[in-house]
């Protein structure tokens, strides 16, 4: 029988004079929030190891709040790691970076304009509207613009306490430690993903033998290159030296 693998977390809901504070809450929400936490934890863990966890929930009365307790099962360490890159656990052995949840607070809700990966680096710089560049782990990059990942969050945090001024939401440890807290002022950053958000643009840097194939001696834009494998891509030419270069030597650059 193969070894298993669990971690234990908490999703919990509190109000001043509200449904939550007698331990009360919409079927609805909670069936969205629910299943919320369920996408959004298997979206990670497919990411990082391609495995389904086992997720399995018990709501246990808790003075002036409403807890749901969570138990993720998983036959590898890799799977149940995705509790701490998505940020709800703070499991032994997973990635010392900021989490999903960290990176989509930094993002403050806004329009994603350009997000780059560097596949060397194993990192992704996103850039949101009005705001410094964002650099974090690829993994967390690719869930942070994700759609469905940021969905499946606004279900779980911003949802269940939207229109609720004195909502407070809390992500506990297996400890009931507070690991992340948000009043409900604060949840507009987990906002779905805004339309017309650039969800990815790949870079890959490589050396490789090409040739030209279309010329623009004014301008860096307006390129085109044939790889060695016969493949043909618009470029931007962002070497300045060569393309000084070319522009002094034009009437002598030819293309085949």
């Amino acid at each position: 029988m193969a070894q298993l693998f669990s971690e234990t977390f908490s999703i919990s809901y509190d109000d001043e004079n509200g449904d939550y504070s007698r331990h009360e809450i919409d079927a609805a929400v909670l069936g969205k929030a629910i299943t919320g936490v369920s996408e959004s934890v298997n979206a990670v863990s497919k990411e990082l190891s391609d495995e389904v966890l086992e997720l399995k929930v018990t709501t246990p009365v808790r003075e002036g709040s409403v807890e749901v307790v969570f138990m993720a099962i998983a036959t590898s360490p890799a799977a149940i790691a995705a509790l701490k890159v998505l940020g709800i656990t703070s499991a032994v052995g997973a990635v010392g970076t900021a989490s999903v949840l960290e990176i989509v607070k930094q993002m403050k809700g806004k329009r994603v304009t350009r997000i780059d990966f560097d596949e060397d680096a194993d990192e992704a710089t996103i850039e949101v509207e009005g705001e410094q560049p964002i650099t974090t782990s690829a993994k967390v990059g690719r869930m942070a613009v994700d759609k469905k990942v940021r969905a499946s969050i606004h279900d779980f945090i911003q949802a269940p306490i939207a229109n609720n001024p004195s909502g407070v939401v809390k992500v506990l440890d297996s400890a009931e430690l507070p690991m992340l807290q948000f009043k409900s002022e604060e949840t507009k950053s987990f906002n779905p993903l805004p339309e017309g958000s650039l969800e990815s643009e790949e870079t890959k840097q490589f050396k490789t033998t090409c040739h030209f194939t279309q010329v623009n001696f004014e301008s860096s834009k307006g390129w085109r290159v044939k790889l060695g494998s016969g493949e043909e891509h618009p470029v931007e030419l962002i070497d300045e030296v060569f393309l000084e270069q070319v522009k002094q030597s034009k009437k002598s650059f030819t293309k085949d």
